[in-house]
């Protein structure tokens, strides 16, 4: 049983991690677009 609740953590923690990592990168890519937009 512990076994299996550890694993269940672990794959919770993967998930959020995950998407924490998506919403990073889509915030580096509208930051780099708003970048160049700036520029002259």
């Amino acid at each position: 049983m512990e076994v299996a609740r550890m694993v269940s953590l672990a794959i919770c923690i993967a998930i959020v991690l995950g998407a924490l990592g998506k919403f990073a990168i889509n915030l580096a890519k509208a930051y780099e677009i708003k970048k160049n937009a700036d520029k002259p």
